[in-house]
Formats: structure tokens, C-alpha cells, sequence
């Protein structure tokens, strides 16, 4: 039965999961613009993190995987938030199963169903593995330069629509896919910005319009996707159910993922620039340049320290039964 699927993935440049696959990949997603944070803040939330996938033997009929957290950081307009670790990071992103299709389609997943403390758009706990090793679902038809197919995945409530176009080949293995999103949904906000199931305790009603474009780069080969590279854009329309009101929030995002070790076919790292002895002067000069910068990137970042601590002590708080509750009472969130 192996032997079956790996012929037909590579015939079909499908996705290859064996006992014997193990991979490694650098993960950062990059939000710009509001951010549903402890009552909404403008800035950047930067979130890095380490991904390990190995691969399972095939069971009914599917490939299996499991993925999870090697390293995860998280910062807020460049200053790092100390209390999310990796090892707290694993509460909400724990090590789970995956049964998924030669083409990518997850089929189940073991991931709990869980909440971030701090809510970012697209960090969803049972989406992980679609934003990372399974970027897109190939057509079972095949894939070859030129080829166009389209998919839909549910993000939340609402279907996240793929378009998929194989642009070129490189060095016979590795295909590069563009790729299209888009994604119309609604949600009800309560006074925290807190998505709340019924109209019942909410306050706002919010639109959101997502759209993006991208790249993926497969290697038909391996059997694996080994870079990623997609941004989006949303724009959400909110309307205070009590007096009509509306205003308009705006985020950006950067996705990108890499196969540790992977370096595209003809790749070399360029020779630095020589250059002479560094004298005094220069020396002098380069230490006042820095402190300089160094002043100008903490009064630059002053304005979300405040922000920042409060995130720190909604994730220590969240952590503990009841802390919510308190975290509100304390900050108004």
C-alpha cells in the first residue's frame, strides 16, 4: 500500500508522507494594522515559531502526520513578549495527529479545539497545518506547468477560496504555484472585541473583505512544499448595532515558511565587499550612530510598551482559573 501512494504522488506531484519523513520548517507571520488587542491597538504583531512534521504510516486510506512546536516568540511594535514561550506556546498548539489526502486535503485532526489568549487573525489551532506543510490541495488530475485548479477551506465559519495557477519548473523538481485567496465573513463583537456567538451581548457587527496573493514552491520529488511566501490584505466594516455608526479597521499580514536547508537550484551566498582597517574615528562615529538608533527604537516603541505589558498579564493571567475574569477587572479589556 505505500509503495502504491508513493508512485502515485510522484506521479501526480502530490504530498508524501512516509515513516521516514521528517521535516523541519521556519515559520513568521507578520500582522500590520489593527489588532484585535486587549481592547484593539494599532501596531505590529510579529510571530515567529519553529515546525516539526513527521510523517506516519498511510491508515484508512490517507497519509498521516504529525506536527508540532519547536520554538515560538511573539512580539508587539519590536518589543518580545517574555511570558509566551515555547513551552506555554505548546497549551494552545500542542503536538497532534493529521490524516490528509495525497493532494492535501486534511481529512482529520487531532489539535483541540483551544483559543489563543491573544487572538490574531489566521492563528488558528485546527488551521496550523493548511498555513504551513499543507499550503494548497493539488488537483488529483495532476500538475504540470500551466495547469489551473481551484479549492475552498473553511477558516471559522466561512470558506477561505484558492486559486492556484503552475507557473514554471525549476531544475526539474521543483514547481512554483501562485496562489490567490479570498475570504468574505462576518462576526458579532462584544465590548472587548470578543467574537460572540449571538446578538445577544454584542455590540458591533463586523464585515471582513480578505484578499492575497502568493507563491508556493513544491518539490514534486520529496513530496513536500519547501517555501511559501503569501501576503494579505483585510479590511473590515464595523457598525455599531445600537447607534449605526461605522469605522473601518485595516490589517495587513506576511506569511512565510521554509524548509530548513532548502536554497533554490543555483543559489550562493555573495562575497562580502572588501574592506580596509576600521580606524578610531570610524569607531567613534559607528558607537554614537548605534546609541543613537538604539534611543530613537525605544522612544519609537514607547507608545506599545503599556500595550505590551497588558498582553503579558492577560497570557500569565489567562493561564490561570479565573484570571480572565480578573485580567478584566483590573484593565477594562
Amino acid at each position: 500500500m505505500t509503495g502504491f501512494i508513493f508512485v502515485a504522488a510522484i506521479a501526480s506531484g502530490a504530498y508524501q508522507f512516509t515513516p521516514a519523513t521528517k521535516l523541519d520548517y521556519d515559520v513568521n507571520v507578520v500582522f500590520d494594522g489593527f489588532l484585535p488587542l486587549m481592547g484593539g491597538n494599532e501596531g505590529v504583531a510579529d510571530v515567529k515559531f519553529g515546525v516539526q512534521v513527521n510523517g506516519l504510516e498511510p491508515k484508512d486510506g490517507g497519509l498521516r502526520s504529525t506536527i508540532e512546536l519547536t520554538a515560538f516568540e511573539l512580539s508587539f511594535n519590536g518589543g518580545k513578549i517574555p511570558m509566551l514561550d515555547v513551552e506555554s506556546a505548546r497549551a494552545y498548539f500542542p503536538k497532534a495527529e493529521v490524516l490528509s489526502t495525497a493532494q492535501g486535503k486534511v481529512l482529520k485532526n487531532s489539535a483541540p479545539e483551544v483559543s489563543l489568549p491573544v487572538r490574531l487573525p489566521g492563528l488558528d489551532v485546527r488551521r496550523f497545518p493548511d498555513i504551513t506543510y499543507l499550503p494548497v490541495e493539488f488537483d488529483p488530475k495532476g500538475l504540470e506547468v500551466g495547469s489551473t485548479w481551484s479549492f475552498d477551506r473553511m477558516f471559522g465559519d466561512t470558506p477561505m477560496h484558492y486559486e492556484c495557477v503552475a507557473v514554471k519548473e525549476t531544475g526539474g523538481t521543483l514547481t512554483e504555484i501562485s496562489v490567490k485567496v479570498s475570504q468574505d465573513y462576518e462576526v458579532l463583537e462584544d465590548e472587548t472585541l470578543e467574537i460572540v456567538p449571538e446578538l445577544k451581548g454584542a455590540t458591533s457587527r463586523v464585515k471582513t473583505t480578505l484578499r492575497g496573493t502568493g507563491t508556493v514552491l513544491f518539490d514534486t520529488k520529496r513530496g513536500a512544499a519547501v517555501k511559501v511566501d503569501m501576503a494579505n490584505s483585510s479590511t473590515s466594516v464595523v457598525t455599531d448595532i445600537k447607534s449605526g455608526k461605522q469605522s473601518t479597521r485595516k490589517l495587513d499580514s506576511k506569511l512565510s515558511v521554509k524548509l530548513k536547508g532548502f536554497e533554490m537550484p543555483g543559489a550562493g551566498s555573495a562575497a562580502a565587499p572588501a574592506t580596509g582597517p576600521t580606524t578610531p574615528i570610524q569607531t567613534v562615529a559607528g558607537w554614537f550612530q548605534g546609541a543613537w538608533n538604539a534611543g530613537q527604537d525605544l522612544w519609537n516603541q514607547g507608545v506599545g510598551y503599556a500595550t505590551l505589558a497588558r498582553m503579558a498579564m492577560g497570557v500569565f493571567l489567562s493561564q490561570i482559573p479565573g484570571g480572565g475574569q480578573f485580567f478584566r477587572f483590573l484593565f477594562g479589556g
